[in-house]
């Protein structure tokens, strides 16, 4: 919420780096592995949706393709890898998108 009222008016510029800290954190966190397959997606989800840097969206993307790999959606997995690569060319190395393509 701080986020999306942070681009509506700039009035929470102060603290609104460590915000950002805070979403990348939580994110990357390893109390996500520990939610439901389902709700993990719900997060990274709602994330894509926020005004962030191409970054975390790749990030989110990525995340929520493994999890559908896990889950044995690949229709799903390839479309949130392909969205992450659109965000982020620099993943094309990284093991998160070779998973997928070494599955299909």
């Amino acid at each position: 919420r701080i986020i999306k009222m942070e681009c509506e008016k700039a009035y929470f510029k102060h603290f609104y780096p460590e915000v950002l800290k805070q979403v990348n954190t939580i994110l990357r966190a390893s109390f996500v592995s520990k939610l439901s397959d389902e709700l993990a997606i719900d997060l990274y989800e709602r994330a894509i949706d926020l005004p962030l840097d191409k970054k975390y969206g790749a990030l989110c993307f990525c995340k929520a393709g493994e999890l559908y790999l896990k889950m044995g959606d690949m229709e799903a997995a390839k479309i949130c890898f392909k969205e992450a690569l659109l965000l982020d060319t620099s993943l094309t190395e990284k093991n998160t998108t070779k998973k997928f393509f070494e599955t299909a």
